[in-house]
């Protein structure tokens, strides 16, 4: 939460906590119980589903009590914890398997509509008469620009 304020306190728009929480409830498909606390930090129906981790090592239970003897408190990461909490990881997993973002958002897009291009970072959006139509990007140490086929 404190990092998007951050960004809204230097003046980038529409980045505040309360501009971004409702896309993340609404790219959300969380699965599990929630403490009524967190409730308002999650979405169900959306595309990723989020849940808490059901396997978890013989570790955990010693750190989170470990966290709690030095007085902090076991809370949702993603919720009411997001400062000074430990926790157990929540996990993007649907039906037994990782699903993550390319799995969420992009994969059923993936060789139609969708070219990935890895090892790349984008410097530019490309527009012309403010319609994107592609991007520019820096990719093993060449400058290149690709272009949308519509």
């Amino acid at each position: 939460e404190a990092d998007y304020d951050e960004w809204k306190s230097l003046g980038v728009e529409g980045w505040s906590y309360e501009d971004v929480l409702p896309i993340f409830k609404k790219s959300e498909n969380h699965d599990g119980n929630l403490a009524p606390e967190d409730e308002k930090y999650h979405g169900t129906g959306g595309p990723m589903t989020v849940q808490k981790e059901t396997f978890s090592e013989s570790i955990l239970a010693p750190i989170l009590a470990a966290g709690a003897e030095l007085g902090y408190p076991t809370a949702d990461p993603n919720g009411s914890g997001q400062t000074r909490s430990f926790s157990p990881v929540p996990v993007s997993i649907s039906k037994g398997k990782r699903i993550g973002t390319y799995g969420s958002f992009a994969e059923k897009f993936a060789g139609k509509n969708l070219h990935v291009v890895t090892h790349a970072q984008v410097s530019k959006v490309l527009f012309k008469d403010n319609k994107a139509i592609g991007v520019e990007l820096e990719r093993f140490g060449k400058k290149e620009q690709i272009y949308t086929n519509q």
